[in-house]
């Protein structure tokens, strides 16, 4: 009867299903780029090596802004009274680092789907030996999963700072009204 699904689970704000999003395609992109990495890395391929590198700082620099605001959402950051304001969801703080990380995720997808790097294809090309050889991975499709949720949260933070003023409004209204009846 009471089970947890994840529109339950994402009810909360209008940008919390792309942070999950976002979450998810940098585990993708860190796994991948981490495995094609293992992949390259008794061969000499300086190039496919520095595009995994950048491909793993991506995906865990994306990993621990999501889990942050993921773990904001549910108020699980709610150690001191700044921390309940400006690192809640629907705030500016919130804005900022979505910017940034759409920034971050535009040259991450222009850099890592380019020509000759690790997320321009998912089936490899060249040979394992050669020196233009690219494993496949599921870097390509990770990192405009990335790109789609980083630019839906931008869309959507207007949506969620509402939700954020009503639900707020809604608790002064309660505790006015609390204080009325114990006046009374």
């Amino acid at each position: 009867m009471d089970y947890v699904t994840m529109q339950k689970l994402c009810s909360l704000s209008a940008t919390l299903p792309y942070w999950w999003i976002l979450w998810f395609a940098s585990i993708v992109t860190f796994g991948s780029a981490a495995d094609a990495r293992r992949l390259v890395d008794g061969d000499d391929v300086t190039l496919a090596k520095e595009s995994c590198d950048l491909a793993i700082a991506i995906g865990v620099i994306s990993f621990l802004l999501a889990s942050f605001f993921i773990l904001s959402h549910y108020e699980f950051l709610t150690c001191c009274g700044p921390c309940r304001t400006w690192m809640s969801y629907g705030g500016i703080f919130e804005l900022t680092i979505i910017v940034f990380v759409d920034i971050w995720q535009v040259i991450a997808t222009h850099t890592l789907t380019s020509a000759g790097k690790i997320g321009s294809t998912i089936t490899g090309q060249g040979e394992g030996v050669a020196e233009d050889y690219v494993p496949g991975s599921n870097i390509y499709f990770a990192v405009w999963a990335s790109l789609a949720a980083s630019m839906s949260i931008t869309v959507k933070w207007k949506q969620a700072r509402a939700m954020k003023f009503a639900q707020t409004q809604n608790e002064v209204n309660e505790e006015e009204r609390l204080g009325d009846d114990e006046e009374a």
